[in-house]
């Protein structure tokens, strides 16, 4: 008996490629644990947790990781192919997110490079925002106001963003276009912004080679941001941070994040 392998199963997934592209999630597998991470994350935007918001998920190649990230990035998007696919293995849970009413996130996805990690998080951001804006484009019927407020507020972030993308980057700038519109996404639909990091690995090399370019102080920032200016209005407006490893990686000390060592 011959046997093959479909084509969705012959490549790795790139997080930025695949989510942006037609790609399908039809051939994706809801394992237990992807269930229990998106389960972790509802029941930390319901609850209002302002820590706690920041996961890191470490495994070998191979094991799903990526292609989890690229389902929760569709799944908080609302996507409903993503929902229906949800529904199929797990209808409790479709209903727990639709109970919650956790709104329509933005993803910003973030696939590492030697680089430093402020410009990767910039680029992220802008094409998030771009992306995002063209699905607000696409809204049926006549928009809200609330609608129309935050395509103009995320139109000048995109604007301000771009405009610093090539000039020296401060992490105060990143934190704070990173607030803004996580707090403008989330007056419009009650969401937030996701923030996705697919081999981090990449990015941790670049710091100890480039030290004065490569502080990973900026990841720190953004994960602490509520907790660390006590801002109530900061709490309202989530930012969810999944950082993936593709080797095992030691923890970095003090840096807010919910190690998940498994297979998604």
């Amino acid at each position: 008996m011959a046997v093959s392998v479909r084509g969705s199963f012959q490549r790795s997934i790139n997080l930025v490629r695949d989510f942006y592209s037609d790609q399908d999630l039809d051939n994706y597998i809801v394992t237990s644990k992807a269930r229990e991470l998106i389960k972790r994350a509802i029941e930390t935007i319901t609850a209002g947790q302002v820590t706690g918001r920041a996961w890191s998920i470490i495994g070998p190649y191979g094991s799903g990781k990526s292609s989890f990230a690229l389902f929760l990035a569709h799944l908080l998007q609302k996507n409903a192919n993503a929902l229906n696919k949800l529904t199929d293995t797990d209808p409790a849970l479709t209903d727990k997110i639709e109970c919650a009413n956790t709104g329509v996130y933005c993803p910003v996805l973030v696939v590492g490079s030697r680089e430093p990690l402020s410009l990767a998080l910039l680029r992220g951001l802008i094409h998030g925002t771009d992306a995002f804006l063209a699905s607000l484009a696409r809204h049926q019927g006549k928009p809200r106001k609330k609608l129309k407020d935050c395509r103009d507020e995320l139109r000048g972030i995109f604007q301000e963003a771009n405009a610093i993308a090539s000039s020296d980057i401060s992490d105060e700038i990143v934190v704070d276009l990173y607030q803004r519109t996580a707090a403008t996404v989330h007056t419009a639909t009650s969401g937030g912004l996701l923030l996705i990091i697919d081999e981090l690995g990449k990015l941790l090399e670049y710091a100890p080679l480039h030290p004065d370019r490569g502080d990973l102080y900026v990841l720190q920032s953004l994960a602490e941001r509520d907790s660390r200016t006590g801002d109530p209005s900061g709490a309202a407006a989530p930012l969810l941070i999944f950082s993936i490893f593709h080797r095992i990686c030691l923890e970095i000390p003090g840096h807010g994040f919910n190690q998940y060592s498994s297979t998604a």
